[in-house]
């Protein structure tokens, strides 16, 4: 499992053209001095009874494009854990698992596209991309050092296949001049900044813009308008996004425009406001109320949704949301003051815009074992939770390169 999470999921990796690559004819090279990480992978692969690791020494385990793990040792330091892997060689290596995977995914994209606003070929295609997604990648490489009872550090590097539409994507990426602006709060227990030049957002996100049209499509027409409305208004946006939440629910959220006015007017028009409602109606584990100018601040007008969703507890779930443009952003609020200060930061032209630290295109910032505990409604004490995640993503030449800390 870990092998196929890990070539499924390498959308989300990048790869440093210097980086060490697997050895000739491996689809994967793992190097560990944790026992845990080298048992699990031999369970996995049949690779039998560890060797005893001697001072200095770490395991070596190497996969063949036969399937099968040789497990050796060597004396050579590997920090906490080395990967080295060939996501398409380990797609044909378990090719039949992976069509068992998808053919059942596919079954449930079946069943679930009415709900997401799709059609079941519509959903089934995604599902079949996401699956051939390893064909796109030429090598994964991830180095973890530190220990998980104190701190680790990491990155994960991925290389793109020559002439594949990933490499291609990648190639497009760039940092959006105008810097990502800026919500940081000291107590935030989850911290958000997106930096990316507009037409790369674009590209990323259209696939995915017939989801976001959601179950309000009851028909062909409907799909078609509302479509057109959504890939309308995401071209409204420049790229960037700052986000924070803090312990108590708080929020805060400012998205970038290239044209604030034309959102406005958007987000103001009847059809928008029909598919809001047919969005929230669709959706059988919530009650949604709409109020349009709720609060008017320094003559913005901000909308309000108030969102209850019935917990398998028992419990009711009520979160707060204010909505509204002000000059260049879409601004959101948890609450009508945080609302306010929004607005009067984007008026005074209070809101710095920078570039993100070493030039990145994203980073996140999280308190997991605080986030676990506050949205459990504290069902989760969160003791097993690290302490603190920081994630950055970098486009280095013709890959990317995410680095990432936990702290227990």
């Amino acid at each position: 499992m870990f092998l196929l999470l890990s070539a499924l999921l390498s959308p989300l990796m990048a790869q440093d053209a210097a980086a060490p690559t697997t050895a000739t004819g491996a689809a994967l090279v793992v190097r560990t001095v944790d026992a845990d990480i080298a048992e699990n992978l031999s369970d996995t692969f049949s690779g039998g009874k560890l060797p005893d690791l001697g001072a200095g020494a770490c395991y070596v385990l190497t996969l063949g494009s036969d399937g099968k793990l040789a497990i050796t040792t060597e004396n050579a330091a590997s920090g906490f854990m080395q990967m080295r892997a060939k996501p398409a060689m380990l797609a044909e290596i378990f090719a039949d698992k992976i069509e068992e995977t998808r053919q059942q995914m596919g079954m449930f994209a079946g069943m679930a596209a009415g709900q997401l606003g799709a059609t079941p070929q519509e959903l089934t295609a995604l599902v079949d991309d996401v699956f051939a997604f390893p064909k796109q990648v030429e090598a994964l490489n991830i180095d973890v050092t530190g220990s998980p009872t104190s701190s680790l550090d990491g990155k994960v590097d991925v290389l793109p296949a020559a002439d594949g539409w990933f490499g291609k994507f990648i190639g497009e990426l760039q940092a959006n001049k105008a810097g990502a602006p800026a919500v940081a709060d000291p107590d935030a227990m989850f911290q958000l900044a997106v930096n990316m030049d507009h037409a790369a957002l674009l590209k990323a996100v259209r696939p995915f813009l017939g989801f976001a049209v959601g179950a309000a499509a009851s028909d062909k027409e409907s799909k078609l308008k509302y479509g057109a409305m959504m890939q309308s208004m995401v071209a409204l946006f420049d790229g960037t996004v700052a986000m924070a939440m803090t312990g108590d629910k708080g929020q805060k959220l400012l998205c970038g425009l290239q044209d604030g006015p034309a959102l406005a007017t958007l987000i103001g028009s009847a059809d928008f406001k029909a598919w809001r409602q047919a969005s929230a109606e669709a959706n059988p584990m919530a009650d949604v109320e709409f109020k349009d100018a709720a609060v008017t601040h320094r003559e913005i007008a901000c909308n309000k949704q108030i969102t209850e969703v019935s917990m398998p507890s028992g419990q009711d779930n009520k979160t707060t949301q204010f909505t509204a443009v002000a000059g260049s952003f879409l601004l959101g609020a948890g609450s009508e003051s945080d609302t306010k200060s929004l607005i009067d930061a984007i008026l005074d032209q209070k809101v710095a815009r920078a570039a993100l630290p070493g030039n990145a295109l994203l980073t996140v910032s999280a308190k997991v074992a605080e986030m676990v505990r506050t949205l459990s409604n504290g069902m989760a004490d969160g003791e097993d939770a690290p302490a603190k995640l920081d994630v950055a993503m970098h486009k280095q030449g013709t890959a990317l390169n995410f680095t990432f800390k936990v702290g227990m």
